[in-house]
């Protein structure tokens, strides 16, 4: 069983357990409760007896044990998790896929696992922290506060701890929610020491031995085995207990000493090295031996094999983790105990090189998390080079949170100090999109490079070019971004592939920035590779920089194909962001050539639910989604998704993304009429600066159209200078698709102040930037004033059929103008206007149901699913008056729409 699994099992129940019915019938009791707190000192049995309790228990019962580097949010709610996923499977699948992106509140995360687990068929389920006072963050206690206020009569939930926890337990207490064991409820009696004496020693024991023994040791449990094990082999049993200090405090040390002495010295040795590890196998153990201390490596008759065995007999505080007897661990305390004999018996330099062989199995082993807390314990700067050499590994396959791990493991001054682990910092912090500190660890981590001088640093300055690329892109520097990225590919290593991919999308966008747009595509082209097995984070992100420029370039033939590739890759490689990035543009792409139906598809794949993984990525796709829901008609679920993505920003405490999530909540309203509540937002706030357009969303031209909507004389002059702005900056930068946006609008502005002239020559500007790419959406969306201007576009412009095929899908708009269209009588017959009122996309399928394609060779040349087709051909049905797809051809062919076969 993995290590890691472990922790998920409960102890398993030793041979000389000794049964305590008034114990368990509390715990039984307590179920009605919302907490029990069995909270002792160490050595008190809290384990056994609730092993002992869920082993009797008709009650689910998952387990987890607490360990130091639990302690976090994101630890704690996974190994929750996983617990009660082990006995009852794929039950929190909705709370697992929160786990995999950015962390909503604790309380949040809280409600959501307690929502879950109300909908579960099952008695109610009992969760067991043990060991909880190993945590101290102040989230990993929220969120359990918050569980124990939510949880009555779906979760019960059992505490084992060494101290009281900063949980609300005074209104437990008072409201009777509370079951409490403590130190006196634990204590043995002398009933219960013999009949532990008689079950570890095989035979009955005088009661003066019991009495004495209990007496001395206070009842403590742990004193009483360690005194059954000295009493096991000791020559004059009453001159022992004669011998025994009295009180808990002082005999520990005496008894085991005791148990120590009486092993045969090879055992003794395994004793005292398998205490340097919270949990050992006998492949462990083997490695432990091997370990040269003082000149020797001791030589026995045991392996590790042997020596588990042996010791599972012997009694000797040896707690199995799995029911197959592969790992164990101490008891907690026998352990502390046996650590302290051996500092005392070897040197610091000794024990540190046992650290050092545990680290080293570990590592081998893919124990990766493990091995960098013994390193730790070893030496900083081995755990650093334990880190460097597998943190490539888990950013090609986007492990982000593990990668979170390991860097709250290390100390905050070993982070400060090594400009590998700032620069993992720093890749982490750009996946959560927090730009600002990217930039600034990668700067201190290019300064400790430059002072340390280190040999064989070329890979890191080159993750340092990388991030200086971005810096540039972001700047709006496209040189400086090529230049950068150019220099970082020069100097990553084969290895470091999510880099390196980061490397060409930079390297491809500052040419697309400096006008290169084929250069750009040929960029990403000279850099893939022959791919063996699923797509990897490198070759997604190649991809990724393919759809980045066809979108900002405006090219949506080319985005539909290569999204459709970077879709597959996630799914071929497993790659949760790739795949929720390959909806995005699949989504935005349907959603602009007026795809309705195939852009709610993709895009409620993101946003359904609203799920765990990037928060920005969802949130984008859901502004898509909503703008979608509210171009069907669909209005109040475009509300509440904003209000949804807005919640979800809060949640996840990004304090980049709740600006923007506001800001679509303005848009959302101009698009719905309530024009003075976007004016209230535009009061509140600045234009953002200018950053490069590879979103669909821009806020900058929601505040543009904000202050046009208030209709005075300096909001419009605002207005005006702001898109200018943009125009002037997007112009330069060879953003096709925004620079359209801001033409488009720069034309209503215009002509609301009766400058008609100047106004129709924005509009045919803007039509020549987006026929191209078929836009429809970016038009339609304006609404009526930009029906009115494009009516107004005259056959010699020769832009008359894309006018055409945008004023079309205005008459499908639910805005009250549906065949309201009056073209000039010169410019189509009675069949193109029929056409008006059938979209592009249903065109395209009319065209291919004429050559007799079946729905899903139509879906394959659309890159659309077969269900989609169909929507779109019943809509053709219903607009040309017919029941069958051959009456559909046939009626368009004699009404002039499609040319006859």
């Amino acid at each position: 069983m993995p290590l890691s699994r472990a922790k998920l099992r409960r102890p398993p129940l030793v041979s000389d357990y000794v049964r305590r019915p008034g114990l368990i019938e509390l715990l039984d009791r307590g179920l009605d409760r919302t907490l029990t707190l069995v909270c002792t000192p160490a050595g008190y049995g809290k384990s056994t007896l609730l092993s002992a309790w869920l082993h009797e228990s008709e009650s689910p019962g998952a387990w987890l044990s607490l360990e130091p580097h639990d302690d976090s949010l994101h630890e704690l709610a996974s190994g929750i998790v996983e617990a009660i996923e082990l006995i009852l499977p794929e039950a929190l699948p909705r709370t697992r896929a929160w786990l995999d992106g950015e962390l909503p509140s604790p309380e949040s995360l809280a409600s959501y696992l307690v929502d879950e687990i109300s909908e579960l068929e099952s008695d109610p389920l009992v969760l067991v922290l043990d060991d909880y006072h190993v945590l101290h963050d102040s989230e990993t206690h929220a969120f359990v506060s918050r569980i124990i206020e939510l949880a009555p009569g779906v979760l019960h939930l059992v505490l084992s701890t060494r101290v009281d926890p900063p949980l609300p337990l005074t209104g437990l207490r008072a409201a009777g929610r509370l079951t409490e064991i403590r130190q006196t409820d634990l204590r043995f009696s002398e009933g219960e020491t013999g009949e532990f004496l008689a079950n570890s020693l095989g035979h009955e024991v005088d009661p003066t031995t019991a009495r004495t023994l209990e007496a001395k040791t206070e009842g403590w449990p742990v004193g009483i085995r360690l005194g059954a094990l000295s009493l096991r082999k000791a020559r004059e049993p009453e001159d022992l207990l004669d011998r025994l200090p009295a009180g808990s405090r002082f005999v520990t040390d005496y008894l085991v000493s005791e148990v120590l002495d009486q092993q045969m010295p090879i055992i003794q040795e395994y004793l005292l090295r398998a205490s340097v590890v919270d949990r050992f196998c006998a492949p462990l153990c083997d490695a432990l031996l091997e370990a040269d201390l003082a000149g020797e490596t001791p030589v026995g008759i045991f392996d590790g094999a042997g020596f588990l065995a042996l010791a599972e007999r012997a009694n000797v505080f040896l707690i199995p983790l799995d029911e197959a007897g592969h790992w164990y661990r101490f008891h907690h305390l026998f352990r502390d105990l046996l650590y302290h004999q051996l500092e005392s018996r070897r040197s610091e330099s000794e024990v540190t090189l046992l650290k050092r062989r545990a680290a080293d199995w570990l590592e081998v082993q893919g124990f990766l998390t493990e091995a960098i807390e013994m390193a730790i314990k070893a030496d900083s700067s081995l755990a650093v080079h334990l880190v460097a050499r597998h943190r490539h590994d888990l950013m090609n396959r986007e492990e982000w949170h593990r990668l979170d791990q390991w860097l709250r493991l290390l100390p905050p001054d070993v982070l400060e100090s090594e400009p590998e682990l700032m620069l993992l910092k720093a890749w982490t912090m750009e996946n959560r999109h927090r730009y600002q500190d990217v930039l600034q660890l990668a700067h201190r981590a290019a300064a400790l490079l430059a002072d340390q001088g280190r040999d064989g640093a070329h890979a890191l300055q080159g993750e340092v070019f990388t991030i200086l690329a971005l810096e540039s892109y972001l700047k709006l520097d496209g040189l400086s971004a090529a230049e950068h990225a150019e220099r970082a590919l020069e100097l990553l290593e084969p290895v470091a592939e999510s880099v390196r991919g980061y490397a060409v999308i930079l390297l491809s966008l500052g040419r697309q920035m400096l006008g290169e747009l084929g250069e750009a595509r040929r960029t990403v082209r000279d850099n893939m590779r022959e791919v063996e097995g699923p797509p990897g984070t490198y070759d997604a992100r190649l991809l990724a920089a393919l759809t980045l420029v066809d979108w900002i370039a405006g090219d949506l033939q080319r985005l539909s194909v290569d999204g459709l590739a970077y879709l597959s890759a996630g799914l071929q490689g497993d790659l949760r962001e790739t795949v929720g990035m390959g909806h995005y543009f699949l989504g935005v792409t349907a959603y602009e050539r007026n795809d309705l139906v195939e852009a709610e598809d993709q895009l409620a794949r993101v946003v359904r639910n609203l799920p765990a993984g990037d928060p920005w990525n969802l949130a984008n796709s859901g502004f898509v989604l909503a703008v979608t829901l509210e171009g069907l008609g669909r209005h109040e679920e475009a509300n509440r998704i904003a209000e949804q993505l807005i919640a979800r920003a809060l949640e996840v405490r990004d304090p980049g993304l709740v600006p923007i999530t506001r800001a679509f909540q303005a848009e959302l309203a101009l698009r719905q009429g309530r024009t003075p509540e976007a004016i209230r937002w535009a009061e509140t706030v600045e234009p953002d600066p200018v950053y490069p357009p590879y979103r669909w969303f821009i806020p900058n031209l929601t505040y543009a159209r904000a202050r046009m909507a208030q209709a005075t004389a300096d909001s419009r002059s605002e207005a005006a200078g702001l898109l200018e702005r943009l125009r002037t900056t997007y112009e330069s930068i060879h953003a096709i698709r925004a620079l359209t946006d801001v033409l488009a609008l720069q034309a209503l502005l215009l002509d609301s102040t009766e400058s008609r002239v100047a106004a129709d020559a924005k509009i045919a500007e803007a039509l020549r930037m987006a026929e191209p790419g078929g836009f429809i959406r970016m038009f339609v969306d304006l609404g009526r004033p930009m029906r009115d201007l494009l009516r107004r576009v005259g056959p010699g412009s020769g832009q008359l059929p894309y006018v055409r095929r945008i004023l079309a899908a205005f008459a499908e708009e639910s805005l009250g103008i549906s065949g309201e269209i009056h073209l000039p009588s010169t410019a189509v017959d009675s069949g193109q206007l029929l056409a008006l009122e059938i979209t592009n996309r249903e065109l395209e399928v009319l065209s291919l149901l004429a050559n007799r394609l079946s729905n899903k060779e139509i879906g394959s040349r659309l890159q659309i699913g077969p269900g989609t087709v169909a929507t779109h051909a019943a809509s053709l049905y219903r607009k040309l008056e017919v029941t069958s797809r051959r009456e559909a051809v046939a009626k368009a062919e004699a009404l002039g729409i499609l040319t006859p076969h």
